[in-house]
């Protein structure tokens, strides 16, 4: 016991000497070691300890750590370190370093924490430090004077930009006073200052460019302000990209724009020992099943039947209407001890600046009441208590929301409030994504009805003293169940699931508001209350006034009552139409933005030169929307599990893999990169992707032409396959790789069309230019096969032709269409032309084994006509329609560029060739489809070609059909074929005249593929019979 107890204390301290800020190397500032050790951090975290030195030593990095683990200090330590280390003093106006974050809470807090290490650097302190403190300062005669430093002494002088608290103005005449070298900013404000021509990044002073939550940076839209930003930039820099989840569209990112990054994961153990968690082991997840009407009431035994009650707690809620209509009545419903702080996006900054700060620096309870603008990157203190009144649509919301508890070592409770039925499926759905939550159980939360009944009473009590509070407790209902149809998990929060008369008690509404979902409820939309409308008045006057004036002017008219004391402008009611109302208005107001944005960027297009364009292209390469989220669970080759301290995990995966793409093996970063550029050359931005899968079906294909074909032949029919001529067992074996090829495409297009929901939810754009890892697998497949089909045509030409050949180069040209993307929605569509290619096959082994004209080969051509027509003829022609209706939408919407004047006159270009669709036109679900549609231009050289070329095919499939028809009749008796019988009968009578024959049989094979046999009888020298045989 002694030997386990000593080898338990050895490994302790090797864990803690592994993690002390003076271990690490290059070390750190002996002001930075005094600074980190007042701020009270005793050692690194794991992601601290992997981090700074890597960012330190002159690597790129992209880190993904779990919430509360300290990412912050992980680059701020080494932009202040680089920093000072540098090897000239950074000019006046020049920037060394730039944050960028994409929320202002998250930005100031940054700024915080930075200006509380640079106290401890007395220049920086220096310079950081108002000129006029020194006046309040020398004041006091026994104040020691401001010490002073050389002009060319190291220092960091940060500058905080946030828009909406400031004017750009301001911000650049800061700028030009302080000539900070470190910016923290969001992205907006960021970009306006750097446009200004005193601001400078020159490649000899910028050193570090860093993304906080880099992935919600994306979410958020930034992504053409960040183009903006990256192009003003030097290349030859270090970046940091940090975040507590990677996506899709992040990795595309770091490929493009980080230099051979260090991937750094860093997990929790669960309590399995697993490294599968992604909340700190401080943070208890639970959940909580009620009815609507109880939630209320449970959030508020939850507050008080706590062993300790919470200091600070965070409420979310799905809407901004909803903070804005519970700020008035939880204080009614919820222990008299808590102060409730509301805060949301639309907000104006300063209301936000300053309830943030009341919430985190309130001595009382408090209730943060917010939405998902506080769920990411604040290190709010003594969080206790996080709560989810709403869950929230996107899953990796869940773990930002529940991670602003249990930061930093502390203990916390995150708990998520669902309804009892359907909504409990929510917990599978988490479990599934590796976020499991457990029941609450301690403590007991058991509401009564008579505490649900008090609730809606006191909040009716609230509403009823102001109309203008039942106005906003209408918004708020109609926008909860709005985001409610939109959840993610949309087979589990349905609209049509939920107990209207329930939820409008459990909000304390007067009434339910006029809205579609309410059509066909039968229900009691008063919710019986009896109300006087006309008399229902508001505190404000003015506005009392105005509904008193129009109240007048209605009952003058004759209008009806019920609606007349509404007492709302036409604008208040021109908001409270029906939502397909106000969508159909706001389809027609976006249609004449697109139009203007269009006519802006030509205007814009038109001002840059060639290499501008160019650049500008790349940048947008750079940064392609993805939302896809990395799948922690699959294997990847190339993982480096490097072995880390307690309970943290540190691993560098080499690549990422695409989630919607079946194929299990991810596609090496190698040979990624090594396309890459010819991928760009050929505008195919999805080609990297799936080369991999490309080069595996082309050696698949070839392995069959050369081992597999040959092998089972020579074992099925070995009489037959051991007696054809080299030209036959070529054509034999080729059809037999276009036996397996057919159907194996085949069976994954009808597979994918029937399970791919993103595929099957595309609209007219997604259509076009949309694209999901499904689809570039099933291009994948049938591009491997054609790239082999050239190589076997160009092989064997003297066998094939060069018709063969033109075709197989044809078939490679359109199918590499489909990594631009192009119309991959309709690949697995027109694969499907492919059905009948099977029975094709199989016609053309049964005329090579003697089976012409059986009764075998007669099934097979029924199936071969009835797949031909329908596959081809019909389904062909149908969808060859929609695409054209596709097409044709896009050229209404200024897609299609290249086209004639007039399409331009039309939507207000006077030259049509930059026409694009914009970049917030409505798509399925997230943006991951349309991530690599670029500017979603259509040039109209590809869409005449494709349509010229559909048309073409179409009217070609009838002629083949017809002479299918005509070759399959010749090989049967009438009346059903046309088989004419065979003239032997005088060629035997003459042979039978003859004596001692001798007779001789050569077999052969037309180009066109059709089989010849010539019988010669001779007697001596002359000939006697001579009979030929086609077939």
């Amino acid at each position: 016991m002694s030997s386990e107890k000593k080898a338990a204390d050895q490994k302790t301290t090797d864990k803690s000497t592994a993690r002390a800020w003076e271990g690490l190397t290059p070390a750190l500032s002996e002001w930075m070691l005094d600074a980190i050790s007042s701020m009270g951090f005793q050692r690194m975290t794991p992601v601290q300890a992997s981090t700074i030195p890597l960012f330190m030593g002159h690597k790129d990095v992209v880190v993904e750590a779990v919430t509360g683990s300290g990412k912050t200090l992980s680059f701020l330590i080494p932009a202040v370190e680089r920093l000072l280390r540098v090897d000239e003093p950074i000019k006046k106006h020049h920037v060394g370093a730039i944050i960028i974050s994409p929320t202002r809470e998250l930005a100031t807090q940054i700024h915080s924490v930075l200006m509380s290490l640079l106290q401890f650097h007395a220049p920086s302190a220096a310079a950081i430090r108002p000129k006029d403190d020194e006046d309040e300062e020398m004041t006091d005669p026994n104040a020691p004077p401001r010490p002073t430093f050389p002009a060319s002494t190291p220092k960091v002088v940060p500058q905080l930009l946030l828009g909406g608290t400031t004017t750009p103005a301001q911000d650049l005449s800061a700028f030009l006073r302080t000539s900070p070298n470190l910016l923290i900013a969001t992205p907006g404000r960021l970009l306006e200052l750097l446009s200004s021509p005193h601001v400078h990044c020159p490649q000899s002073a910028f050193e570090l460019l860093i993304m906080d939550e880099a992935d919600r940076l994306l979410d958020l839209g930034f992504s053409d302000t960040l183009q903006k930003i990256l192009s003003r930039l030097p290349k030859q820099r270090r970046t940091g990209l940090f975040s507590a989840s990677v996506s899709e569209a992040l990795d595309q990112l770091v490929r493009v724009g980080l230099r051979n990054p260090v991937r750094i994961a860093v997990k929790v153990k669960s309590a399995s020992g697993a490294h599968d968690k992604r909340t700190p082991a401080s943070l208890q997840m639970a959940y909580l099943s009620t009815t609507p009407r109880m939630k209320l009431p449970a959030l508020s035994r939850l507050l008080t039947q706590l062993p300790t009650t919470p200091q600070k707690t965070v409420l979310y809620v799905s809407t901004c209407a909803t903070v804005d209509h519970y700020q008035h009545v939880l204080s009614e419903v919820l222990p008299k001890q808590f102060k409730i702080v509301p805060l949301h996006g639309k907000h104006p900054p300063n209301v936000r600046t300053k309830n943030f700060g009341r919430f985190v620096n309130s001595i009382d309870s408090s209730i943060l009441l917010t939405t998902d603008v506080a769920a990411r990157g604040l290190d709010i203190p003594a969080v206790d208590l996080v709560v989810q009144l709403d869950p929230p649509s996107d899953p990796k919301t869940f773990l930002h929301r529940c991670g602003r508890a249990g930061r930093a070592g502390r203990r916390g409770l995150a708990v998520t409030f669902l309804s009892k039925g359907k909504e409990e499926d929510y917990i599978e759905f988490l479990r599934i994504r590796k976020t499991p939550i457990a029941p609450l159980t301690s403590p007991a939360i058991e509401p009564t009805e008579e505490e649900a009944n008090e609730a809606t009473r006191k909040i009716r009590e609230v509403l009823i003293s102001d109309r203008a509070l039942h106005d906003k407790a209408q918004r708020a209902f109609v926008s909860w169940v709005q985001a409610y149809s939109k959840h993610s998990a949309s087979s589990i929060f349905r609209v049509q699931d939920l107990d209207w008369e329930e939820l409008g008690h459990s909000w304390g509404l007067l009434r339910l508001p006029r809205m579609p979902e309410l059509k066909k409820f039968q229900g009691d939309k008063l919710l019986g209350q009896q109300i006087d409308w006309d008399t229902f008045s508001y505190n404000d006057k003015k506005r009392e006034e105005h509904r008193l004036e129009e109240l007048e002017k209605l009952k003058a008219s004759g209008g009806p009552k019920k609606r007349a004391g509404d007492g709302k402008t036409p604008e208040e009611r021109r908001k409270d139409r029906a939502w397909t109302n106000q969508k159909d208005a706001k389809t027609t107001k976006d249609t004449r933005r697109e139009i203007k944005l269009a006519r802006r960027e030509h205007e814009r297009q038109k001002g840059l030169t060639p290499e501008e364009k160019a650049k500008e292209e790349e940048l947008k390469r750079m940064i392609e929307i993805v939302g896809v989220a990395w799948d922690k669970d699959q294997p990847r080759p190339g993982l480096i599990v490097i072995p880390a301290v307690d309970c943290w995990q540190l691993a560098r995966p080499t690549d990422f893999l695409n989630m919607r793409d079946p194929f299990p093996i991810s596609s090496p970063q190698w040979l990624s990169e090594a396309v890459q550029p010819w991928a760009d050359k050929m505008s195919l931005p999805t080609l990297p992707l799936h080369i991999h899968e490309i080069i595996i079906a082309l050696i698949f294909y070839q392995t069959i032409n050369v081992v597999v074909a040959p092998a089972l032949s020579r074992h099925l029919f070995p009489q037959a396959y051991n007696s054809f001529n080299r030209r036959t067992r070529i054509n034999w074996d080729v059809h037999v790789v276009s036996m397996v090829q057919s159907l194996l495409v085949n069976t994954t297009a009808l597979w994918i069309m029937y399970y791919d929901t993103e595929r099957n939810s595309m609209n007219w754009a997604g259509k076009i230019w949309g694209y999901d890892g499904a689809l570039g697998f099933l291009q994948s497949l049938a591009g491997g096969y054609f790239i082999w089909d050239l190589f076997t045509c160009t092989y064997h030409i003297d066998i094939f032709g060069v018709g063969m050949l033109m075709h197989a180069i044809s078939a490679c040209t359109v199918f590499s269409l489909g990594f631009r993307p192009f119309l991959n929605y309709y690949g697995p569509v027109f694969i499907l032309y492919e059905l009948s290619s099977p029975a094709l096959n199989m016609h053309w082994f049964m005329d090579k084994l003697n089976m012409t004209g059986s009764i075998y080969q007669l099934i097979n051509g029924i199936i071969l006509i009835s797949t031909f027509f329908f596959c081809r003829l019909v389904w062909g022609s149908v969808n060859s329609v929609l695409v054209f209706k596709d097409i044709w939408i896009a050229m209404q919407n200024g897609g299609v560029v290249g086209l004639d004047q007039n399409l331009g006159l039309k939507y207000g270009l006077d030259q049509p060739t930059a026409a694009v669709i914009p970049q917030d036109q409505p798509f399925f679900g997230s943006e991951d489809i349309m991530r690599y549609a670029g500017a979603r231009t259509l040039p109209a050289w590809l869409a005449l070609s494709y349509l010229a070329s559909n048309i073409v095919l179409n009217v070609l499939n009838w002629y083949w059909f017809a002479k299918m028809i005509e070759a399959l009749r010749k090989r049967f008796d009438p009346p059903f074929g046309t088989k004419r019988p065979e003239k032997r009968e005088k060629a035997v009578a003459v042979e039978e005249k003859t004596t001692e024959p001798e007779i001789e049989i050569q077999r052969g094979l037309y180009d066109d593929g059709r089989k010849t046999i010539e019988i010669t009888g001779t007697q001596g020298t002359r000939p006697t019979v001579r009979s030929r045989r086609r077939g």
